[in-house]
């Protein structure tokens, strides 16, 4: 229990129970010797927020598409080549009253395999956040959207704003238990990534620097009073936005003999525990 947090604790005994929320809480009161009043007042007050409810989150999967627990239980973070990029930037991703880009996106590029997904979610989830603002993951593969993304068209991304409302409603209310409309403005700082985004149905649209400052502009209009966007993608070039003006870029590596054995050890740690 040492290391676990209290979003580890909400995942796992309200949203994710095998026997639901109520029992939830009542086996981790008596995991724990605590009054399961207390629990449900901590861990469920009636009239939470939904910001409060989506921060306890920290990361969701809108697609379904297991990403984020192969991420939790995978054995490739921080690696040294992951590692020595990230710090190339890392001043770049602390928050600042004046922007030090022109956009409010991160581009995560380089071939398949090399991390990408991993990459984003371990450092980039927290990159740009105002001070004092809660905080959380949205992850989605705008392909499986179901949106059509048309080169030049910029109504993709009024409807994909649309889209990600609706699936954070669909979201609240299964975790909360109800029927509560989430449809406004959201107080806090999502952080999203949009992973896959080189597919056929998709790369054009997410080459086009007008098409990503739509997005931003969409997103920051309707979506969360701070967003900080994450493109993800095999086969993205980015040639359309300055590194130095436009958004933090960063190009992944092949992996090094270094990562190779850094993910044997831990491998071998992680069969003998």
């Amino acid at each position: 229990m040492k290391n676990i947090t209290v979003g580890d604790v909400y995942r796992k005994y309200v949203v994710e129970y095998p026997r639901g929320k109520q029992q939830g809480m009542a086996d981790f009161a008596d995991l724990i010797s605590a009054r399961i009043g207390a629990i449900k007042a901590f861990l469920d007050p009636p009239e939470e927020p939904v910001e409060e409810t989506l921060s306890k989150l920290q990361m969701i999967d809108l697609c379904c598409s297991n990403e984020i627990q192969i991420y939790k239980k995978s054995l490739i973070q921080d690696l040294p080549t992951t590692k020595s990029i990230w710090k190339v930037h890392a001043k770049d991703l602390e928050y600042h009253d004046v922007p030090t880009r022109s956009l409010p996106i991160c581009l995560v590029l380089g071939p398949s395999g090399s991390g990408k997904t991993c990459f984003a979610l371990q450092y980039l989830r927290t990159a740009l956040v105002p001070p004092g603002k809660k905080v959380v993951t949205l992850y989605l593969y705008p392909a499986r959207t179901g949106i059509q993304f048309r080169k030049n068209e910029t109504l993709a991304a009024v409807e994909l704003m649309n889209w990600i409302s609706n699936a954070i409603t669909r979201t609240y209310q299964i975790t909360r238990e109800s029927q509560t409309s989430t449809s406004k403005k959201l107080d806090m700082h999502v952080c999203l990534v949009l992973d896959e985004a080189g597919s056929s149905y998709t790369k054009a649209w997410f080459e086009s620097k007008e098409m990503l400052q739509t997005l931003c502009d969409q997103a920051s209009r309707t979506l969360a009073s701070s967003v900080t966007v994450i493109v993800v993608g095999t086969g993205l070039t980015g040639r359309e936005l300055s590194p130095s003006k436009d958004a933090i870029i960063f190009r992944m590596k092949p992996w090094q003999r270094s990562d190779l054995t850094r993910v044997l050890e831990r491998t071998k740690c992680h069969h003998c525990g």
